[in-house]
């Protein structure tokens, strides 16, 4: 069993927050599979979801880069 660094622990428990309060938090590569981005203007991306084509923003954080609260536009 692989012991957690202190990073990578705080990182769970970031992640553990971010879901608490937004629901669906995505890493760079699910937000890239789910989404297409348009532009950022941190910390927000501009997007459109490639389900249904819906435009709308994501917020993001820096590091660790975890995508959340989707909002249509």
């Amino acid at each position: 069993m692989k012991t957690l660094t202190e990073t990578e622990l705080a990182e769970l428990y970031f992640l553990a927050e971010l879901q608490e309060k937004y629901g669906e938090v995505l890493t760079t590569n699910e937000a890239t599979e789910k989404y297409s981005f348009k532009s950022f203007l941190a910390p927000f991306v501009f997007v459109t979801r490639k389900s249904d084509d819906v435009d709308g923003t994501l917020e993001f954080n820096a590091r660790p880069r975890f995508y959340f609260n989707f909002i249509e536009s």
